[in-house]
């Protein structure tokens, strides 16, 4: 009963955010090494030997698209309808990603090792199936970061929401900063996050399939059915 609770939520909020949600992670990726990219620039590092003499007007629209859909708000603290609609998928996201997680979690231990296999050889429906299920719980918990972290920069209420649950410290906003980009730990961190949020990508586009195969399914279902009454 809970688990088809939340199937329904993971699949219909899943599938009119799902480009969106796309849209966020790839962005999203494309941000974690912005400094370190611009940085390098301005000490005449490998970024600038490769001819990319200045990247920030890229990174500038890319924050632009990742944060407000190019919707850019009037002020830091004022509502743009693209800064509304990406605080709100971040919040369907996290929803889509507790209910991913309350799907996976087998009813017994024993096929749990089972979860964490991604089949070859048994066509392509197999493969991305395990490949949803198993890269999806990889990457949950780096995904939940990203994506609880994210409405900070939406809404005001949430905001101060997400604050009163962080300990004390001198520059809160800096904290939530570092749990959304994967700053916490470093590079390793970050790299994590790099190919977390690739993959978190990859998650809609192989959810999508997954579920027109499966409406594909019951549109043959009814025939193959109606044929058999026929022939009885």
């Amino acid at each position: 009963m809970i688990k088809n609770v939340f199937h329904k939520i993971h699949l219909w909020l899943a599938i009119p955010f799902g480009v969106l949600i796309t849209l966020e992670f790839l962005t999203g990726s494309l941000l974690v090494f912005e400094d370190d990219i611009v940085a390098s620039t301005q000490t005449g590092g490998w970024v600038t030997s490769l001819g990319w003499d200045n990247p920030e007007p890229f990174f500038k629209g890319v924050k632009r698209l990742h944060r407000w859909l190019f919707d850019t708000p009037e002020s830091k603290t004022s509502l743009s309808a693209g800064r509304a609609v990406i605080g709100v998928s971040a919040m369907a996201t996290s929803l889509i990603l507790i209910g991913g997680i309350v799907i996976w979690i087998p009813k017994q231990l024993k096929p749990l090792r089972k979860r964490f296999t991604v089949a070859s050889g048994k066509g392509l429906w197999r493969f991305v199936l395990d490949w949803h299920k198993t890269i999806g719980i990889c990457c949950v918990l780096f995904l939940l970061l990203m994506t609880l972290s994210g409405p900070s920069w939406s809404f005001g209420w949430y905001r101060e929401g997400v604050f009163a649950l962080l300990p004390d410290s001198e520059s809160p906003m800096g904290t939530v900063l570092q749990l959304h980009t994967g700053k916490w730990g470093g590079i390793v961190t970050r790299f994590i996050y790099f190919f977390a949020a690739l993959a978190g990508a990859t998650l809609t586009i192989s959810g999508y399939y997954l579920w027109y195969k499966k409406l594909q399914a019951k549109k043959k279902k009814p025939r193959h059915s109606a044929a058999q009454k026929v022939q009885g």
